[in-house]
């Protein structure tokens, strides 16, 4: 009897001393996954968008996400890492051939 307790006790040692560096390794690749998320979330952020220089529109209170949602003489808001702009749109145009860069 002794010997089986003995056996079992060899056998649990051998096995602890080889899932401990598994557990370390992966609970090590589960901190690096959770650190690559906090990251994104940071760089997603929409105060460090507006900090690289975008703005936020808003049209009664909510993101224009599409430019047909907006006609002329709607108020906007443009929200800046500093401040607020309101602004009367004077031209909706609805198709990215037609945007060109301001200079």
């Amino acid at each position: 009897m002794q010997y089986r307790i003995n056996r079992s006790e060899q056998k649990l040692g051998f096995l602890s001393g080889r899932i401990r560096p598994l557990l370390r390794n992966y609970f090590k690749s589960q901190n690096s996954e959770l650190q690559n998320f906090e990251e994104l979330n940071e760089m997603l952020n929409p105060q460090n968008v507006l900090k690289r220089g975008f703005s936020i529109t808003y049209y009664n209170g909510k993101p224009v996400k599409d430019s047909s949602s907006l006609s002329e003489g709607d108020i906007i808001e443009n929200k800046l890492e500093h401040g607020l702009v309101k602004s009367k749109v004077s031209q909706v145009e609805n198709s990215f051939d037609k945007i060109s860069r301001i200079e």
